[in-house]
Order: C-alpha cells, then sequence, then structure tokens
C-alpha cells in the first residue's frame, strides 16, 4: 500500500493526474514501484524510465529521475507525516481489488494455495503483496512508520543504466542520493541475502471450487541453493521438463497424450523447488499426474533425446545472449546479483552452460523429492498419486534463465 501511495503522488505534484500528467510531458515517461518476494526478503523496485535525450538536446531522463527521487523523499503529507486521506484510501481499493482478482484466476489461487500449504508459518510463504485481511486495517500511523522504516532501516541500492558517458547526469543523481537520511547513502552490506529453505511436508492436498478445468501443482525439492554456480545445471533441467514447448511436459503430456490444457514447469530458486503445472480436465487429474512425474523419471533414467537436450541448450544460450540487446534485462542482471551474493557475465553464463552434459541433468532430476501435490478441482479425485515415505524416498513411476524468472515473477 505505501509503495502505491508513493507513487500516485508527491508535494509537486499533489494528485495521480497532476503527476502522470507531468510524466506524459517528458514523452512518455513513467515511473513504477514493484514489490517482489525473494525467499525470506522482500525487495521494494522504485523505477524511472525515460528518453535519454530529445531532439532540442534536452534530457528527459535527468528530469524523471529528478521527479522519481520527489516521490520518494518528499511525498505528500500533513504535519503529523500523514498521507493524504483520499489518496491513500483509493489505493486500498485498488490494492483490494488486485487481490479479488488475483483469487479469481484459478491458477494463481493454486499457486498461493499450495505455496502457504508447502511454507507453513515460515516468512518464504507470505505473499508479496502482503496479507488480503489486513489491508483495511492498516493507519495512518502504520503508513507512517513503514516510510520511516523504509529510509532509515533497509538498505537502499541505486542502480543507473544509460547509454554512454553521462558525466552530468550521474552528478545529478549524486546530488540527489546525498538527499537520502546520512546513514542510508547506497552501501553494499554483504550477507544481505535469502536464508535456507526447509520445506514443510511432504503434503497433499485437494481444494473444490467450482470451475470447469482442475488445477495441479506438483513440487519437487532439492534443486541447488540459488547461489551456486549449479543453477544452470538446474535450469538446462527445466528447460528439458517444461520451461520450454518443446518441453517433455509439453509435448508428451499435452500434445501426445492430450491430457492438458497447459503445463509447463517453472524453478523456484530460492526455494531450492521446481513446480510443475498443468490445467486438466477434472475426471483426468490422476491420470495427468502420472504422466507429470513420468516425464521427471525419464530425465532421471537418461530416457530423452540428444535432440531434446540440444534445442534446450540453444534456448538457454538465445536467452542468455539477449540480455545484452535490453537495457532492462541487464539492469536486472546486476541488482539479482546482489542478493545471490556474486555476479557473472553473459560470458562466464555462456561457459556455465557449455559445460552441462547428459549426466548433470540426470543427476539433478534424481535428486528431486516430491514434498507437495496439490489439487484446485471441481469434485474429490478417485485417487492421488501417493507422496514420498518418511525416509524420504520418492515414490516416481519406475518407467531455467530469463522465460523461466518471467514465469515466477507473474505467479507471484
Amino acid at each position: 500500500l505505501l509503495t502505491r501511495i508513493l507513487t500516485a503522488s508527491c508535494r509537486r505534484y499533489p494528485s495521480r493526474p497532476s503527476l502522470a500528467s507531468a510524466l506524459d510531458s517528458l514523452y512518455g515517461a513513467h515511473i513504477d514501484a514493484n514489490l517482489e518476494k525473494q525467499g525470506d526478503m522482500q525487495s521494494v523496485t522504485i523505477s524511472a524510465v525515460g528518453l535519454q535525450r530529445w531532439t532540442d538536446r534536452t534530457s528527459p531522463f535527468a528530469d524523471v529521475v529528478s521527479l522519481l527521487f520527489d516521490v520518494l523523499l518528499d511525498p505528500l503529507v500533513d504535519e503529523q507525516g500523514h498521507f493524504d486521506h483520499l489518496i491513500t484510501e483509493s489505493e486500498r481499493s485498488n490494492l483490494i481489488m488486485e487481490w479479488k482478482t488475483r483469487e479469481n484466476d484459478r491458477l494463481k489461487y493454486a499457486y498461493d494455495s499450495c505455496m502457504r500449504e508447502i511454507c507453513g508459518d515460515q516468512p518464504q510463504g507470505i505473499s508479496a503483496l502482503g496479507d488480503p485481511d489486513l489491508i483495511s486495517q492498516i493507519t495512518q500511523e502504520d503508513l507512517k512508520k513503514a516510510y520511516e522504516d523504509l529510509l532509515y532501516n533497509m538498505q537502499i541500492d541505486c542502480f543507473v543504466g544509460s547509454g554512454g558517458n553521462q558525466p552530468k547526469l550521474m552528478e545529478s543523481i549524486i546530488g540527489h542520493l546525498s538527499r537520502l537520511p546520512a546513514k542510508k547513502r547506497p552501501v553494499y552490506r554483504p550477507g544481505l541475502t535469502p536464508s535456507k529453505f526447509v520445506p514443510a511436508g511432504p503434503i497433499a492436498k485437494t481444494e473444490q471450487k467450482e470451475l470447469a478445468q482442475a488445477r495441479i501443482i506438483l513440487a519437487y525439492h532439492g534443486l541447488p541453493p540459488y547461489f551456486s554456480t549449479q543453477v544452470m545445471k538446474a535450469n538446462m533441467c527445466n528447460s528439458m521438463l517444461g520451461g520450454e514447448v518443446h518441453s517433455l511436459l509439453f509435448d508428451v503430456v499435452r500434445e501426445q497424450m492430450g491430457l492438458a490444457y497447459q503445463v509447463f514447469s517453472m524453478n523456484q530458486r530460492y526455494l531450492s523447488m521446481v513446480l510443475m503445472l498443468a490445467g486438466v480436465a477434472p475426471e483426468k487429474t490422476s491420470e495427468a499426474k502420472t504422466a507429470m512425474q513420468a516425464q521427471i523419471a525419464k530425465l532421471a533414467s537418461g530416457q530423452f533425446s540428444d535432440q531434446l537436450f540440444t534445442r534446450s541448450r540453444k534456448m538457454l544460450r538465445t536467452s542468455i545472449l539477449s540480455m545484452r540487446d535490453d537495457l532492462s534485462s541487464i539492469m536486472s542482471h546486476q541488482m539479482s546479483a546482489l542478493t545471490h551474493g556474486r555476479v557473472f557475465s553473459v560470458d562466464d553464463m555462456l561457459s556455465l552452460l557449455d559445460q552441462v552434459t547428459k549426466e548433470d541433468v540426470m543427476q539433478i532430476a534424481a535428486g528431486l523429492k516430491l514434498i507437495a501435490d496439490y489439487t484446485l478441482t471441481s469434485y474429490l479425485p478417485d485417487s492421488s498419486m501417493p507422496l514420498p515415505d518418511k525416509t524420504g524416498n520418492s515414490c516416481l513411476p519406475a518407467d531455467n534463465c530469463a522465460a523461466n524468472r518471467d514465469k515466477e515473477e507473474e505467479m507471484q
């Protein structure tokens, strides 16, 4: 709620229409706020995007940066430090509506419900949007304290992406940064990274709602930690499993067997998990689960084609190379490096990708343990796939990169 209020106005432009008009006058510039959950860490990103130069040799981007710091450091508050009441209530209503919209999306509802079961009372289970039941209870004092925490008690880092050497722009940004409280000027504090996650489980849960298409989520734990160089092996495994349209889940479960309208997989980097998600006919949930688990068994036993392996490597290579062509991707990569505690260049990542072997993929898949079997359906299925026993042995049948990150962030 705080980030929405901050980006709705400032003292210089005391309403959302006036702020929007000011941004429009800067040739379509925009200021956005984004909340992201990274394991047990919450990150708030407030960003400014604008043209670097215009035909009259002015710099709209410099003006947008100035406006960004006004939004952050000179908000519309009264003498008690309370935010404008009308803006607060408007943004509160918008946030409540966003929650209702999310709950009406059956896939996102299933994802949220499954993650709550997996995480239990651990902070990793808290939604990036917060708790919907508490939105109406947030007071002006709560918002005031949250704003003070943002400036005084949280780590703040500044990233700038622009073409070429821009000494005047950098001088201006450094001047704006000096407006931050003295102890909060950007200093990287090593060690501020997500902590290790231990999932609750094993878990089996079935929910019933009025729907035509059932949703399945199967969660496996055992991926390498997010900061490991073996993450590229996990990306390859996910790409072959269900991260791309040529993957086993798509080609076998959807196309050949016709068991799913939608099926894919994604890595949960900070939880060391891979999720398989599917939309299926309610009467086919059990059959679909069996088929989905069989694809992990294929990867673990090496029963996959050279073509699948080669295509996945090619897709990941293209994804990595494309980062050089997009400034926002470069920025996101550098920002993630702080969270991960290490920086890989594009050449580093390509080198790691080239070193991945079929045996590596088999090893990653073989180390996965089923920890959650979640179904959202219109009725209780006749049977459910068994979960790992108390020894942690997975009862599998006998017989990722930028795209993956986008899926993960969309689900969150």
